[in-house]
């Protein structure tokens, strides 16, 4: 099975409590010690944000690794789990405001096959705004803060998905031109309804994000390339 949780985040709430996910303010989560826990989406006291579904994996980002989420800013989140039971590892991925090749983060985790990441009936997504505690009597921790656009889907988005769907809301694309004359993509604007991309160097695309890409004919920054168009993967150098 898989399931994918998207949403968009403003919030300053650290918590307090180090890296006791239990005891530490969750968008969505539930604590059931050794089994059943849910994390999509948790604070610690670092300010970091995470994605974890089990007590064996675990995927965070934040003042510890260079890209902040927990900053007063809107941020665009979507996490991904695949259980694969006896047969395949189950994955874990998160992707903050666009995934790596937005200029954002892409981050992935493995749990080795026959190990289902220690999930039962018990860790289904229930609450909104709160670590619901399970059965250890203490209380609840809520989460400070705004959420916008909070959409769960029984299969799983992947980093395409991240990207277009950030890019929907206005997102900049930020890639590898610096301003300094180096090849690469500065940005990707769809605002006005067309897909608008500032580069530096020589475009290029292709029809799958592996290529192989070639020259995009008579391209010139910034490039326009109309939003209902085959889909295409852009990049510049």
């Amino acid at each position: 099975k898989a399931t994918s949780v998207e949403y968009w985040i403003k919030t300053s709430h650290a918590g307090s409590q180090g890296t006791q996910t239990w005891n530490s303010p969750a968008v969505i989560s539930h604590e059931s010690p050794g089994d059943g826990d849910m994390y999509w989406g948790w604070i610690n006291g670092d300010g970091d944000f995470g994605f974890s579904t089990s007590d064996i994996a675990e995927l965070s980002t934040g003042a510890s690794s260079g890209y902040e989420v927990v900053d007063g800013e809107w941020h665009h989140v979507l996490m991904v789990k695949q259980w694969n039971g006896e047969e395949d590892p189950s994955t874990s991925a998160l992707y903050i405001d666009g995934g790596k090749s937005a200029g954002g983060v892409s981050l992935f985790s493995d749990t080795a096959a026959g190990s289902p990441s220690q999930q039962d009936d018990d860790g289904g997504i229930r609450y909104l705004g709160l670590v619901e505690k399970g059965a250890d009597g203490n209380p609840d921790v809520q989460f400070i803060g705004m959420l916008d656009e909070l959409a769960i889907y029984d299969h799983a988005l992947d980093e395409t998905d991240a990207l277009l769907h950030w890019m929907a809301a206005g997102g900049e694309v930020s890639g590898g031109g610096g301003g300094d004359g180096s090849a690469g993509i500065q940005s990707i604007d769809a605002s006005s309804g067309d897909i608008v991309i500032t580069y530096e160097g020589a475009l290029m695309s292709s029809e799958a994000i592996t290529g192989p890409f070639e020259p995009v004919e008579g391209a010139s920054s910034p490039h326009t390339a109309a939003p209902n168009g085959s889909q295409r993967f852009f990049i510049a150098q």
